[in-house]
């Protein structure tokens, strides 16, 4: 073995982070074998923050074998989730799954989640809001979700540069022009606040107070 690596928060462990008492063992472990030991500390701020508070994280993830479970792993349900939240209004994520895990021939049997990052200072609570309606309208079609097959693997990396097609049974009706949902985003004191809309565009948002408030659409 030439080194040992950890990771804080591991994106393929849904984020897991690590415990201090954990760290300590690994470390021991490491140098009574002589093995050189690696911290990437890409997201030692967020570990931080599960260690101190339990709470806080980088991202929230969807776990795609749940939320489609029609789709078995070599149709790549993480993939296809992740495609049907940009398709569905724009929502961009990131498959962490069997493209992102899997690494020549060798099997995998390991997670398929989909990662939404929340970085620090970008994100208003109206994008997360936009996000997380965008995710349960396609939860409610997912039984029409098809899964996909890659049509291109680059050698290297080819969670970035893979490319992919729908498979041809259960076309989904996700698949057709965006619309715009409407909702009421509560004000931080007591006062009234008018609502307002929020329309994707990539990974940014657009706000536009309108004339008049509006109701939140039924369901």
């Amino acid at each position: 073995m030439a080194f040992v690596r950890v990771e804080a928060c591991l994106n393929m462990a849904g984020g897991q982070p690590m415990s201090i008492e954990n760290l300590r063992g690994v470390r021991a472990l490491a140098r009574e074998h002589g093995v050189p030991l690696f911290l990437d500390a890409t997201r030692l701020s967020e570990n931080a923050l599960f260690v101190k508070d339990r709470i806080g994280a980088h991202a929230v993830f969807l776990d795609a074998k749940r939320f489609l479970p029609h789709l078995p792993q070599q149709e790549f349900p993480a993939q296809a989730l992740a495609a049907a939240l940009y398709l569905e209004d724009g929502v961009r994520t990131m498959e962490r799954g069997i493209v992102s895990g899997q690494h020549g021939d060798e099997p995998y049997d390991g997670l398929e989640l989909v990662r939404l990052t929340i970085p620090r200072r970008v994100y208003t609570q109206e994008h997360l809001a936009y996000a997380a309606e965008i995710a349960v309208r396609v939860y409610e079609q997912r039984a029409d979700l098809a899964g996909l097959r890659m049509t291109y693997a680059p050698e290297h990396l080819r969670f970035f540069q893979a490319r992919f097609k729908p498979l041809p049974r259960r076309l989904s009706s996700l698949y057709r022009p965006s619309r715009a949902p409407t909702w009421s985003v509560r004000p931080r004191d007591s006062e009234a606040a008018p609502l307002s809309t929020t329309r994707a565009r990539g990974c940014s948002g657009r706000r536009t107070a309108p004339s008049a408030p509006r109701a939140r659409p039924s369901r």
